[in-house]
C-alpha cells in the first residue's frame, strides 16, 4: 500500500541520516506494522571520550575565538573542527542566558562535544553543516533589530535547536 512504501521510506531515510534503530527494524523486509514510535527508536549516543577527556585539560575554551570573526562572511572551511567547537561555546556566552537558566559552562561544552560526537560523516547533514546554521541562527537573533523582540528563552531554544 501507499502508506506501507513511505513508511519503508522513512525508515530508509531514518536509517540512512545515522540513527540508530533497534534490531527489528535492521532488516528491510522486516518493518512492522502499525504506528512507528521513534522517540523509543533512536536511543544509542556516542560518547565524545577523547573529547571529554581534553575538556578536563582546559583545551576548549571561548577565549580562543575572537567574536568579530563570526560574520556572515566567516570562512568555515579555513577553520578546524576544534575551533567551531569553541566558537559554538562562545556564541551560547555571547546571547548572555546560558546563566539565566543555570547552565554551566562545562554542561555546555559537554552537550557541544557530544552533538559533534553523533553527527555522521556525510556530504551534508554533518557536524559543519549543524554549526553553520547555529551561526546563521545565531547572527539573526543577536540582530540589535531582532533581539529586542525575542525573549530569553526563545533566543536560547532557536540557538539550541539550530545544533
Amino acid at each position: 500500500s501507499m502508506f506501507s512504501e513511505k513508511r519503508t521510506n522513512s525508515i530508509l531515510m531514518i536509517r540512512n541520516e545515522g540513527y540508530v534503530l533497534q534490531p527489528e527494524f535492521e532488516q528491510d523486509n522486516n518493518i512492522p506494522e502499525g504506528p512507528l514510535d521513534l522517540s523509543t527508536k533512536a536511543t544509542q549516543v556516542r560518547e565524545p571520550i577523547q573529547d571529554l577527556n581534553d575538556m578536563k585539560t582546559g583545551k576548549f575554551q571561548a577565549s580562543h575565538v575572537d567574536l568579530s570573526e563570526l560574520t556572515w562572511d566567516l570562512d568555515l572551511f579555513s577553520k578546524s573542527s576544534d575551533w567551531t567547537v569553541e566558537a559554538a561555546l562562545a556564541m551560547y556566552k555571547a546571547t548572555d542566558v546560558l546563566e539565566k537558566f543555570g547552565i554551566s559552562e562545562e554542561k555546555l561544552l559537554r552537550f557541544i562535544l557530544t552533538v559533534r560526537c553523533n553527527y555522521r560523516d556525510n556530504a551534508f547533514h554533518n557536524w559543519w553543516h549543524a554549526f553553520s546554521v547555529m551561526h546563521a541562527a545565531w547572527m539573526m537573533v543577536c540582530d540589535a533589530s531582532l533581539r529586542p523582540l525575542l525573549s530569553d528563552i526563545e533566543v536560547l531554544g532557536v540557538v539550541l535547536a539550530a545544533l
